[in-house]
């Protein structure tokens, strides 16, 4: 079982938009998951702007294969307004404008989570520097939403520290021709290490190139030997020194967060909907 992760797909006019979620315990069954995200997309809901639609919204586990389960999507409201506060006009901004909001864990981590779809009631002077003019409601909808991030154990995915990916170190380092590359001799491989996995080189202390401190891939691997592709050698020798961690990714859990403001941040088209191609007829 690998972690789960709740996606949301959501079109405004010929725009689109997704937003993605991960749990933290890796052992949480599917539908236990799914319910905690049908909490979590209802949050989202009451800070979209007017007219937005959800095209589709479903959690999945990162390990199975096609694991996948439809999560039930909130009622469109007849009347296009997802904002409870009726006294204020939250027609969309869709163009560029998000509202960015700093994540942190309890890991250091961090992450810039860009919000689409927003009423265009909250953004001021969007053509310039666009600052945020909060209304209650939607102050209390975002508030809401990043809370139950907090509580119910959501995260964002990220390379871990030493906390979690302890370092070995660097015995020695050699070249091998052929075929091209670099073999490091460490005492002890990390746990779990394979094949394509990505390591961090750092304090190595060498002459030539290339510069092996830097993110490596791992071509293969054997009993206390780490082998990495190389094909611009020049002179490079081992003086000594040096650690190989492993980059392995974790979930980071959402522990606080921060409203920095209004943005600008790229989307791309409308999810599911039919794309138009020109047609040309068969030259004679």
């Amino acid at each position: 079982m690998g972690f789960k992760s709740a996606i949301f797909f959501f079109n405004l006019e010929n725009y689109g938009c997704s937003e993605r979620y991960w749990h933290v315990d890796p052992a949480a069954d599917l539908s236990t998951v799914r319910n905690k995200a049908e909490k979590l997309l209802n949050l989202r809901c009451a800070f979209l702007a007017d007219g937005v639609r959800i095209a589709h919204a479903y959690v999945s586990d990162d390990v199975v294969y096609r694991d996948t389960l439809p999560i039930v999507q909130p009622e469109y409201p007849k009347d296009g307004k997802w904002m409870s506060d009726a006294n204020a006009d939250t027609s969309p901004d869709i163009r560029t404008t998000s509202l960015l909001v700093r994540s942190w864990s309890e890991f250091r981590g961090t992450k810039n989570t860009y919000h689409a779809m927003i009423p265009d009631v909250d953004i001021t002077a969007p053509t310039t520097r666009p600052q945020t003019k909060l209304r209650a409601a939607f102050l209390k909808a975002v508030d809401d939403f990043y809370g139950s991030l907090v509580a119910d154990g959501w995260g964002f995915k990220g390379i871990g520290g030493e906390t979690t990916n302890a370092p070995s170190d660097v015995l020695d380092v050699n070249l091998t021709i052929p075929p091209p590359g670099i073999e490091i001799s460490v005492g002890i491989v990390p746990a779990g290490l394979k094949q394509g996995d990505s390591i961090r080189v750092y304090e190595v202390r060498h002459s030539g190139s290339p510069k092996l401190n830097g993110i490596w891939y791992v071509s293969d691997l054997t009993a206390g030997v780490i082998r990495i592709p190389d094909y611009e050698s020049v002179d490079f020798k081992y003086i000594g020194g040096g650690k190989v961690q492993a980059r392995k990714q974790i979930v980071w859990k959402y522990t606080e967060y921060k409203i920095s403001g209004a943005t600008s941040h790229k989307r791309g088209p409308g999810f599911l909907r039919p794309v138009g191609r020109r047609r040309t007829p068969k030259s004679r």
